[in-house]
């Protein structure tokens, strides 16, 4: 097995852990506040695990996109990874807040409100992503629509605060993931 293989099936275990990771940060977070249970740090920390697993996953899917159309993976990667440290960013938000009684959040410090407006990158990124896969026929289109509708939902419930559709959301996240690992794997990955 090359090297480049061995390194493709470890990505491929992201493909898994990534959207399970972003369902607990969510579950975690729903129950902030139920019955005194403090959850913001441990919501907050999954939310940042789970985009450090994002990276991985994102990455294996702009090497793959890249045999087909190089710029527009080129330009995807960065989306991608801006989207995750952002991403990354809000879960550290979290973690303060709830450390700080909150008193202090990580938009607070010089510099970096920026990044909370930012938070649009990566659902951008995932539309934009699911549309090249369309018009370029990268992956089914089946596989395309559910990332671009990845993308929809994400923003859809947690800009208004929608618990269920957080929910759907995530849910939405593991199918399509896994459903692209499961290409990937038949596919022979690179």
């Amino acid at each position: 097995m090359s090297k480049n293989n061995l390194l493709a099936k470890f990505d491929i275990l992201f493909f898994y852990v990534a959207p399970i990771l972003l369902l607990s940060s969510t579950i975690a977070r729903s129950t902030d506040d139920i019955e005194n249970i403090k959850a913001g740090t441990t919501g907050g920390i999954l939310l940042c695990f789970a985009m450090i697993c994002f990276v991985f996953v994102l990455d294996r899917l702009c090497i793959y996109t890249s045999r087909y159309v190089p710029k527009a993976s080129a330009i995807l990667r960065i989306l991608f990874i801006l989207g995750c440290f952002v991403g990354f960013c809000f879960g550290l938000d979290s973690v303060l807040l709830e450390l700080t009684n909150n008193d202090y959040t990580f938009w607070t410090i010089k510099g970096v409100q920026i990044f909370a407006f930012m938070g649009i990158i990566w659902p951008l990124a995932l539309i934009s992503s699911g549309i090249v896969f369309l018009i370029n026929k990268i992956f089914p289109s089946y596989l395309a629509f559910l990332v671009i509708l990845c993308g929809v939902m994400f923003p859809a419930g947690r800009i208004p605060g929608i618990e269920i559709l957080w929910y759907l959301a995530d849910l939405t996240f593991i199918l399509t993931f896994w459903l692209l690992a499961r290409h990937l794997l038949k596919n022979n990955l690179e």
